[in-house]
């Protein structure tokens, strides 16, 4: 007996150096077997660990000549299971040592009865290992004698179970420690991210900058492999990437993004993000289409955020980083604070849009009112109605900023309108025009054809996606022509022509011009003016309008 106490001090001692250099509990656990089966004299010398969510101790580690028959038994920490009345059930259950000096005959082994009694075991004892207060698992020893294990051997044993615990609860304060400086260290770098990102919605000049900008920031201060902003493509379901910054965009180019739940494409984190508008996240994705797919290094995880704009999804924000950052509450939580500062800036981009349209509209329709009020002067200035057509035309052009305004009248017989004036810097060219008033000739299916038929104003504001404008083709290319107005000039409720203004930009001419136009000073001054203008002096033959009551000048 005292060489079994003094075989049992030397392992505890042999265990002891073990912990000290021990650099892992897994180091650790297989160490400590090893010294205790060298130097204890025991049978086998084993650590079984709890298996979460099945109520299970697990064979970790072990040392001895019991180990084969050890390593394929189930234990259970469960009390009500045959399993788990044993001598490592109890101790676990009961955080306390556990011995069997009769184990072959003791009712507790019952489970293990037979595999015991060919292995030759006589006695065995288990110790509870507890971290920070929980059991985690036993150390486990057996023998070949019956009622070898004395007291003073189970209390050495015990020591030697409470320093595997101490070590272990090291351990645990080392790995919480580091993980708590690894956490530091990525929500540092994700503020710094989140000040890149602010900085950047403050430079941004446009949307485009501003996406790129917010890429460059996460990849350069947040150390994410890449990120990439998807936009939803206008009238379509799909996704496309606008910008982006990092090492991996190849595994955006190489597949589709749908916003679609009924698109194959629009099953991902990418599609569910746009549509629900949370934060998705997706885990274990190859960080270059050449890894294999295989857990480790070679992995990384993808964070979607939804981008809006006045609360309407328009895009996603997408985020390649580590496992370990998106398994992490905080850092997704930061990421969705830098989706919702870009979602901000969308919106203040968009209001400054709509600003600068609104400003853009009233200074048309304020060179409008200057135009109208313009040609109100050269009405009452003009000594016959060609002087103010010319007058008209001149006026409307400068001050409603027209590549050109003409003014065209029908002639008696003649499906063909005649060019009465014409004003604007691209004037010469608007001369080429031959307009008809006749819809079965393809000059007439224009706005000027229009309007003279319907005695309503037309408005076309994308010339080049309209087929009616073939015919005028050349003289639009000529004159870089993208929209048109036209409004009838009418007399004794009959059309005698029309008034056409051309502009250089696409969406020139709003609803409000349109009305502005139809029921006031730039076509109803000139419709009373066309049938009542004074006639001063006789015009030349070829100058006359060929209209019935508009002969006269």
């Amino acid at each position: 007996m005292q060489s079994s106490i003094g075989r049992t001090f030397a392992a505890l001692s042999a265990t002891n150096e073990a912990i000290l250099y021990a650099k892992s509990p897994e180091q650790l656990y297989g160490q400590v077997c090893e010294a205790a089966f060298t130097s204890g004299g025991f049978l086998a010398a084993t650590v079984f660990l709890l298996e979460p969510d099945t109520g299970l101790l697990t064979f970790a580690a072990g040392y001895g000549d019991d180990v084969a028959r050890l390593r394929g038994i189930t234990i259970s920490t469960l009390a009500n299971a045959p399993e788990g009345e044993g001598v490592a059930g109890r101790a676990f259950r009961d955080q306390a040592a556990s011995v069997s000096n009769d184990y072959v005959n003791d009712a507790r082994s019952v489970a293990w009865r037979s595999g015991a009694a060919a292995a030759g075991v006589g006695a065995a004892a288990a110790m509870p290992l507890v971290c920070n207060g929980r059991s985690v698992g036993v150390f486990m020893v057996t023998r070949r004698e019956v009622n070898s294990l004395s007291e003073e051997i189970v209390s050495l044993l015990e020591r030697m179970a409470a320093n595997v615990s101490y070590a272990l609860d090291n351990f645990d304060h080392e790995a919480s420690r580091k993980s708590g400086e690894r956490a530091m260290r990525r929500l540092n770098r994700m503020f710094g991210a989140i000040s890149a990102t602010n900085e950047a919605i403050l430079r941004a000049k446009t949307e485009h900058d501003l996406y790129q900008r917010v890429c460059d920031a996460a990849v350069f201060s947040g150390k994410s492999f890449a990120t990439v902003v998807l936009l939803a493509e206008p009238d379509t379901h799909w996704l496309e990437p606008v910008a982006g910054t990092g090492e991996a965009l190849e595994l955006i180019t190489q597949t589709r993004f749908s916003a679609d739940p009924d698109n194959v494409y629009g099953k991902g984190i990418c599609g569910e993000a746009f549509r629900t508008q949370r934060p998705c996240v997706e885990h274990d994705i190859p960080i270059s289409a050449s890894a294999p797919p295989t857990r480790g290094s070679g992995l990384m995880a993808c964070v979607a955020l939804p981008l809006t704009r006045f609360g309407k999804s328009v895009g996603v924000l997408i985020f390649f980083t580590g496992n370990s950052w998106a398994r992490d509450p905080e850092i997704i939580t930061l990421l969705a604070g830098i989706a919702e500062n870009v979602s901000v800036a969308l919106d203040n981009f968009g209001r400054a849009t709509e600003k600068a349209r609104a400003d853009a509209e009233r200074e048309r329709l304020s060179r409008m009112f200057a135009a109208l009020s313009a040609t109100n002067e050269a009405i009452m200035r003009a000594r016959s109605r060609l002087e103010m057509f010319e007058l008209v035309c001149a006026a409307a052009a400068h001050g409603g900023g027209f590549n050109s305004t003409s003014i065209l009248i029908a002639k008696p017989g003649d499906d063909y309108l005649e060019m009465m004036a014409v004003a604007g810097p691209t004037a010469e060219n608007a001369r080429r025009l031959n307009v008809s008033r006749s819809e079965a000739r393809p000059e007439g299916r224009g706005v000027c054809g229009r309007a003279y038929r319907s005695r309503r104003a037309c408005i076309n504001n994308d010339f080049l996606g309209d087929v009616a404008n073939n015919p005028f083709r050349d003289v639009i290319d000529r004159e870089d022509a993208r929209s048109g107005a036209a409004f009838p000039l009418i007399v004794d409720d009959e059309p005698v022509g029309v008034m056409l203004f051309i502009s250089a930009k696409r969406n020139t001419f709003s609803s409000e011009f349109g009305e502005l136009c139809s029921g006031s000073p730039t076509t109803s001054p000139m419709r009373l003016a066309v049938s009542s203008a004074p006639t001063r002096r006789r015009e030349p033959r070829s100058r006359r309008s060929g209209c019935g009551g508009c002969s006269q000048r």
